[in-house]
């Protein structure tokens, strides 16, 4: 310290009267001067400053420190930061029915921030300290996904809360289901105002989040990181939280039923995966769910909607009316292969909602989707009466009694036949043949599919499929259950002498074999020209419909192979199809479909293909007539049990007996019809051999 020189400083007067000098008296720190001949405290000398008792010649420099606030200071400001915003938005309700300034995405984000917030506000009062979430994607298999309120916007938290998928990647991936995916199978006809992401972000998160979901069954290369496993995992987490939150809207809340959620509960069904045991059904569970919440909100209630309400596209009664015609569609093709879950029936309401949706309203309406669902609902029509007219006229393998089936072929007392009152078989050829003529005369005059050829027209590049297939599908159950049925009556007693009736009808039988295995080939080829294309983006149905195709082959050379048919005056065994061709692009395409794609559709049928291949090669192998007698035949009654509504995955390998001696067989003596050269011209005579093999279902 510097001395003052005299006995006591100036300093040392002030200091006497304040007790502290200026810093120390700021600091509120206690200030120590020994000395009265100092001329500065302790404190400032051992900082080299200057002292004073006036002035503080620190307190330009000092910044102040901010005051700690409390937890009450903090909520009372949130509440009135939320007030300014109430306010703020009730403000922008306003100008925006005025002014469309502000864009819908830029609303969109703002809420997600909002709600992004909001959910910050919601962790910060749990009393366990909050831990920094990480991208789900990079969580082990064993740690449980997030909880998401049920009452939440599940895009909104998807997307902006848990990072499970980035807007981005969300956005291309929608864009991507409407423009590669649903113009398979338009049935799925969203509004105009539903195709923009961030509308359907706001209104309706299920709908969004389903068709981000079937973008995830095969890998399109839409995953910014990651590849197939990336996607796979995306595919786990989207299927937990979309079935979680429908199942529990449906079967929980129960109520504020929409056509979006028709929507969601049909594009589920559409583009599932298959299950992986026998007996699970989830697509058709999905499927009736769909056709159950349809019946709740009344979609189909035509009479009450106005015609200015169904002209506007984005209006709900247009689209109830879209979702109701679709929902025939849906069902009734699934009733085709499978009777037992015939769901829907055509009524009035049916034709009245095509032609409210057929109307030329405006210039834009009717939509190219529209007329699409209007004609495949025509179609599917047709098809369900064609089924019943064979239904109530005894045509077919689904109403057999116990008794009539436990007899097979040969077993069944012609009696019991003639007692059904079934038509004769030139008159049944002569129906199905303007049944035919009618579903033909739909397709060209909905625009898509050319009459005469069945050729698709140019401005059909993808429903063209849909159509086809469906069509053929038809054309193949009618002539699987003709002739199954034909057959089972035309062995019912093996002790009856064939008669020229006999001769014509089996004539007409082998006509509709050999058109049977035709429809079966244009079924594969159809399916062989959709893969065709770059990318594998219809629905699942589709893969079904090509697998059930080469199973109704199987049974055709099957039969064909037997001597169940030469017994009655009818010879195919020199009828040929290409199984083997068409089996063998078949296994290409789901080989390309595992390794291209990460198709788990295709991983799970390969279990049925490889069962199917076993039946190609017993049948390649299985070419000579064999006795009706004998024990080993191929029993064509248990095949049949495919054309009685039993799914394609009940289908069982090939059983072969112990004893694999050839057998010697006297050819036979009986008379046989041999068909006319326009009917055998391309199948060549092969090789014939027997194997001692017994085929069960």
């Amino acid at each position: 310290m510097t001395r003052s020189g005299t006995p006591e400083s100036q300093f040392a007067t002030k200091w006497k009267v304040a007790k502290a000098c200026a810093r120390c008296r700021r600091l509120k720190t206690k200030c120590i001067f020994e000395d009265p001949t100092y001329d500065s405290c302790h404190r400032c000398y051992g900082l080299g400053i200057k002292c004073s008792v006036e002035e503080d010649p620190t307190a330009e420099t000092y910044k102040r420190r901010s005051q700690q606030k409390k937890p009450a200071q903090v909520v009372a400001k949130i509440e009135k930061l939320i007030q300014s915003v109430d306010s703020d938005f009730l403000t922008l309700s306003d100008l925006c029915q005025e002014t469309d300034d502000v864009s819908s995405s830029k609303l969109a984000v703002l809420g997600a921030r909002l709600q992004e917030l909001g959910s910050k506000l919601a962790q910060s009062s749990d009393k366990e300290p909050v831990t920094i979430k990480t991208p789900l994607l990079e969580f082990s298999e064993s740690t449980k996904y997030p909880h998401i309120p049920m009452d939440a916007n599940l895009a909104q938290e998807l997307i902006f809360t848990h990072k499970v998928i980035l807007y981005e990647e969300a956005k291309l991936r929608y864009d991507y289901f409407q423009k590669q995916m649903l113009i398979y199978y338009p049935i799925i006809s969203l509004p105009k105002s539903l195709e923009d992401f961030d509308v359907l972000l706001l209104k309706n998160a299920l709908l969004l989040i389903t068709c981000i979901y079937v973008t995830t069954v095969n890998d399109h290369g839409l995953c910014r990181s990651g590849g197939a496993a990336a996607n796979r995992k995306l595919n786990d987490i989207l299927g937990y939280y979309v079935n979680k939150v429908l199942a529990n809207k449906v079967f929980v809340v129960a109520k504020d039923f929409s056509y979006h959620m028709v929507l969601s509960c049909l594009i589920l069904s559409l583009w599932c995966v298959p299950p992986d045991k026998v007996g699970q059904f989830k697509s058709q569970i999905d499927l009736i769910t769909s056709f159950s919440l349809s019946l709740c909100i009344d979609v189909g209630n035509v009479t009450m909607y106005e015609n200015s309400a169904v002209a506007m596209d984005d209006s709900v009664e247009r689209n109830n009316l879209r979702t109701f015609l679709g929902i025939y569609c849906c069902c009734g093709s699934l009733g085709f292969s499978l009777p037992r879950f015939k769901l829907v029936a055509w009524s009035k309401r049916h034709e009245l909602s095509i032609r409210k949706l057929l109307d030329k309203s405006g210039r834009k309406i009717p939509s190219r989707n529209d007329r699409f669902i209007c004609y495949y609902a025509r179609i599917i029509r047709v098809g369900q009466e064609l089924l019943d007219y064979f239904a109530v006229n005894g045509v077919s393998m689904h109403f057999l009694s116990s008794e009539e089936k436990s007899s097979g072929l040969g077993g069944l007392p012609i009696s019991r036949l003639e007692e059904s009152g079934t038509l004769p078989l030139e008159n049944i050829t002569i129906v199905l043949k303007n049944y035919e003529s009618t579903l033909r005369s739909i397709l060209n005059e909905s625009g898509f599919i050319n009459e005469e050829s069945l050729t698709p027209k140019e401005e059909a590049p993808k429903e063209k499929y849909a159509l086809l297939l469906t069509y053929y599908q038809l054309m193949m159950m009618t002539h699987d259950n003709l002739v199954s049925w034909c057959i089972c009556r035309l062995t019912a007693d093996k002790n009856k002498v064939p008669t020229s009736k006999d001769s014509e009808d089996a004539l007409l039988i082998a006509q509709h074999i050999i058109k049977f295995g035709e429809i079966c080939e244009k079924i594969l080829q159809c399916f062989i020209d959709i893969n065709a294309e770059p990318t594998v983006n219809y629905p699942t149905f589709f893969f079904y419909r090509a697998l059930h195709a080469l199973i109704s082959l199987l049974r055709l050379l099957v039969l064909a192979k037997s001597e169940i048919l030469s017994s009655r005056l009818l010879n195919l065994s020199l009828v040929r199809f290409n199984l083997l061709s068409f089996f063998e692009k078949i296994t290409a395409i789901f080989d390309n479909g595992k390794t291209l794609f990460d198709l788990t559709i295709c991983e799970r049928m390969s279990l049925i293909l490889q069962r199917i291949s076993k039946w190609v090669h017993v049948v390649a192998n299985y070419d000579r007539l064999v006795d009706l007698s004998d024990a080993v035949n191929i029993d064509f009654i248990k095949l049949t049990n495919m054309s009685k509504g039993q799914e394609i995955e009940k289908l069982r390998d090939p059983l072969q007996k112990g004893n694999n001696k050839r057998q010697k067989l006297e050819e036979s003596v009986k008379p046989t019809l041999v068909l006319p050269p326009h009917l055998l011209h391309r199948y060549p005579t092969e090789e014939q051999m027997l194997l001692n093999i017994s085929l069960t279902f």
